[in-house]
């Protein structure tokens, strides 16, 4: 009898307490929600381990089908000692502490998953993620979002109205949040010292995935990912955060 196939997906949650300046009380939930009942229609044809990695000083509120990992101690201000003099006051995580988690995480899964928390998942996309993976011989690939509606109808569309986000097509949305690719590339890519939330932590990981594959591919336009709204928060390049980011870009490039 074959081995089923098996895909482990990595996503960084945190803790929230009200409203967040980046939507991630409704985006949060709502991705969440879209990954299990991903995994739900995958039931019997792929196994599929959800991981949610997380400060140990943050609470989540995790479905039962989540693997709880408290396990990111080191933020952007522990590398980048001068943010600590910012005005903004989170802790952002690593994305070299993320992707060693998955590395220390997989058990010979077929693929690994990396997406940000605000992305969520069509129902077929673990099914189409691996077919397309087999088909054409796929060691990384990345897929861009599609940029869906907040309200629709006067509805805020929150994780109970998943089914109308679903059905909703959306439009493109530009940049790379969703990376798919297969764990022997984690010995291989280095990202350094880039951390979430600015950019250009998208391209340092495509570029890197790009480079390390033998056959890479990235979907422009495919309707499997969404994103709420279009606010582009993060897109201040005046920010110090965003500065350090492209700092450790460019160390990587020297």
């Amino acid at each position: 009898m074959s081995k089923m196939p098996s895909i482990m997906h990595i996503v960084n949650v945190v803790g929230i307490d009200g409203a967040h300046p980046s939507y991630l009380h409704i985006a949060q939930p709502i991705t969440l929600a879209s990954m299990v009942q991903a995994k739900r229609m995958a039931l019997g044809k792929i196994k599929i381990d959800l991981v949610a990695v997380r400060r140990p000083i943050d609470t989540v509120c995790l479905p039962d089908e989540f693997i709880d990992l408290p396990l990111l101690q080191r933020s952007c201000r522990d590398v980048f000692p001068h943010l600590l003099s910012s005005d903004d006051p989170r802790d952002l995580p690593l994305l070299v502490d993320i992707l060693n988690v998955l590395h220390t995480q997989h058990q010979d899964h077929d693929l690994c998953v990396y997406t940000n928390v605000d992305i969520g998942l069509q129902p077929y996309f673990y099914l189409d993620i691996l077919a397309k993976s087999l088909s054409h011989d796929l060691d990384a690939f990345c897929i861009n979002k599609r940029i869906k509606p907040k309200v629709a109808w006067d509805i805020t569309l929150t994780k109970e109205y998943l089914p109308i986000l679903h059905a909703l097509e959306g439009v493109p949305g530009g940049g790379t949040d969703c990376f798919v690719f297969k764990p022997s590339l984690l010995e291989a890519i280095n990202v350094g010292r880039v951390f979430l939330g600015y950019p250009p932590i998208g391209r340092v990981l495509r570029l890197q995935l790009q480079s390390k594959a033998t056959h890479f591919e990235w979907y422009k336009d495919q309707h499997l990912t969404f994103h709420l709204g279009d606010d582009q928060i993060w897109n201040r390049p005046d920010h110090p955060f965003y500065l350090a980011n492209l700092q450790a870009e460019q160390e990587l490039n020297a």
